[in-house]
């Protein structure tokens, strides 16, 4: 018996799969500055949730700074998210600032928008493209933000 269950416990380690269970997800900020020359845009993003179509949800508390001047800063990677299709993005705007012919501060606001199913899954990398419309901040910060596309790369 005990050769048995030997036999059994290595055939259990040959058919592990390496299936890599997780992916990587990217949140790509435009905030089209090419739009209001002069304009200074900068904000901190925060607390970024994203959930999945089953109802999973995926949170990193990080905070990243965002500036329209930096477009290294405008592309935010998460990684190891659980594989699936992602459908829903909340995330928590603080300090927003922008200055031009008018300007604008803001201390903290909460954006939700519904995304198309993005599929998460290894070997590949995802994109969220979302666009920051400053022409949108009279009505509210949620209104600013708009997914524009998503890239299943």
């Amino acid at each position: 018996m005990k050769k048995l269950s030997f036999v059994y416990i290595l055939f259990l380690f040959a058919c592990k799969s390496d299936v890599d269970p997780f992916g990587p997800l990217t949140l790509e900020f435009d905030n089209r500055p090419e739009d209001h020359p002069g304009f200074t845009i900068n904000y901190d993003i925060t607390d970024i949730k994203l959930k999945r179509e089953d109802n999973l949800l995926y949170h990193d508390g990080k905070t990243r700074h965002v500036d329209a001047a930096n477009e290294g800063s405008q592309e935010i990677t998460l990684e190891k998210l659980t594989s699936g299709g992602y459908v829903e993005v909340t995330f928590v705007i603080k300090s927003i600032n922008v200055q031009g012919s008018f300007e604008y501060h803001n201390d903290s606001a909460t954006v939700v928008l519904t995304t198309p199913r993005t599929p998460v899954r290894a070997g590949h990398q995802p994109e969220i493209h979302l666009i920051f419309n400053i022409d949108k901040l009279n009505t509210s910060v949620q209104e600013a933000f708009v997914v524009d596309r998503i890239r299943e790369n």
